[in-house]
């Protein structure tokens, strides 16, 4: 079992600290923590050892520390699912527990809204490209929604007027036919965009 040598104690704000420790066998490790972590293993002094049992918990507790600054990092940019946000945190090296702290933090805070997130995507994406509604809901779901949470949204943007499939349908037939689309063309268009093939 290693022993852990606290070497450098650096204040970071109010509330944290960066703890450098040496192991017994390896290189200098910096962990920084929230206060009460550290005194929680009984706020120890450069020079003391620290056993493995409290190195883990200081280190756990870091990771999950640098999971939430990610989680806030990649809500700057995009909207995603509670399920899309773990998966992102995963792909970043972050563990799978670190990254669930992350998610149940910024759901538990009110940044991930997942049904008003799915109902402004679903309309979107059928103003944007005139999806009908089996070709929404599969997107909902790669998303990383739930296929009951991508039926409700897409429900909800309908009720709201945010959504209307029929005038969406009757935009894409008039686009296709335009072009010259055949009427099996027509069939193959209205299919591959999510709404029943016929042209009518």
């Amino acid at each position: 079992m290693s022993v852990y040598t606290l070497t450098r104690i650096t204040p970071k704000g109010e509330q944290a600290l960066s703890l450098s420790v040496v192991p017994t066998e390896g290189e200098e490790i910096t962990l920084t923590v929230g206060l009460s972590v550290y005194e929680a293993i009984g706020a120890p002094s450069v020079g003391d050892r620290l056993s493995e049992k409290d190195y883990l918990h200081l280190s756990a507790e870091y990771e999950k520390r640098q999971a939430y600054r990610a989680a806030v990092r990649i809500l700057e940019v995009c909207s995603p699912s509670r399920k899309a946000l773990f998966r992102k945190l995963v792909q970043k090296g972050i563990s799978r527990d670190a990254a669930e702290f992350a998610v149940s933090r910024m759901s538990a805070l009110g940044y991930i809204r997942e049904t008003e997130q799915a109902r402004s995507l679903a309309a979107s994406l059928v103003r944007r490209n005139l999806w009908g509604p089996r070709r929404v809901y599969a997107a909902l779901c790669e998303k990383g929604y739930s296929g009951s949470d991508a039926r409700e949204a897409i429900d909800a943007a309908c009720d709201a007027g945010e959504i209307d499939f029929t005038e969406a349908r009757r935009a894409l037939l008039a686009r296709e036919s335009k072009k010259g689309a055949s009427p099996e063309k027509l069939r193959a268009t209205l299919y591959r965009y999510g709404y029943g093939s016929d042209t009518d």
